[in-house]
């Protein structure tokens, strides 16, 4: 959608077919990402009038094999990536071409934003270049899932939140590999955290202020496991990180 700004969108109404929640989840998700420096598109709380809805026939949401009029209101919208017409954006890469992504250590930056937030989906990530670039820029979207969705809570299994492709990780050596992600995230206060849930709309957690305190109190409790759960998936079975140097440490790094 095209917005009173004159950018292009795409939206997340709150009568989506999984949870209102995962409105507040992309916004808060998105929030902190960015406030992390990693590569996602701007999230805004946009307002989409009753009067637009009833006009546009494509404003409809499939459930359970019904149409229904996307809700009115306060709803999320993220910046489109082809927004430009000289912008090419893939949703995936031939294996041979992940050479030429230009900030392949977002990735490694981005494991333990997943870990730390709980994205219960794979990490889901674009590649866009403009038409006179060689390499590509891999950003980072689609944050519902984090928090695990609807639920706000944190099953945590080892592969949860990583990408289907495990050469991402092959430049890991250790603990400075997450950095500076990692110690930014363990040393975040609640000051830093309130600052951006105070921005969610009440309706999109359906005014549930006390599991909306739990959420901030799980991740601020969550900073200090960020390590621990890199550490399931460097065990796992499928051994991600084949370049570990066993021993090498950093910042507050207690593991090998």
């Amino acid at each position: 959608m095209r917005a009173s700004d004159g950018k292009f969108y795409v939206v997340k109404f709150q009568n989506n077919p999984f949870h209102p929640r995962v409105l507040a989840n992309e916004f808060l998700a998105t929030r902190l990402g960015i406030w992390l420096r990693l590569p996602m598109p701007w999230s805004e709380v946009i307002e989409v009038s009753g009067w637009l809805i009833a006009h546009t026939p494509d404003l409809r949401v499939e459930i359970e094999e019904r149409r229904i009029p996307c809700a009115s209101g306060l709803q999320l919208a993220s910046r489109y990536l082809a927004d430009l017409p000289e912008v090419e954006v893939f949703d995936d890469l031939p294996h041979s071409a992940f050479k030429s992504v230009a900030n392949k250590q977002d990735w490694l930056q981005m494991l333990p934003f997943d870990k730390w937030v709980g994205n219960a989906d794979s990490r889901q990530a674009l590649f866009a270049r403009t038409a006179k670039q060689r390499l590509f820029q891999v950003v980072f979207l689609d944050q519902g899932d984090c928090f695990n969705a609807g639920q706000w809570n944190f099953p945590d299994p080892p592969f949860m939140g990583t990408y289907h492709r495990d050469q991402v990780y092959r430049d890991v050596t250790g603990w400075n590999s997450f950095e500076p992600t990692l110690s930014r995230i363990e040393k975040l206060d609640y000051v830093d955290l309130w600052r951006f849930v105070a921005e969610i709309p009440q309706e999109w957690y359906q005014y549930d202020s006390d599991a909306l305190c739990q959420l901030v109190e799980a991740l601020h409790r969550r900073r200090s496991l960020v390590r621990g759960l890199i550490t399931e998936f460097r065990h796992s079975h499928c051994k991600p990180f084949p370049n570990w140097i066993a021993g090498r440490r950093s910042g507050t790094a207690t593991r090998s």
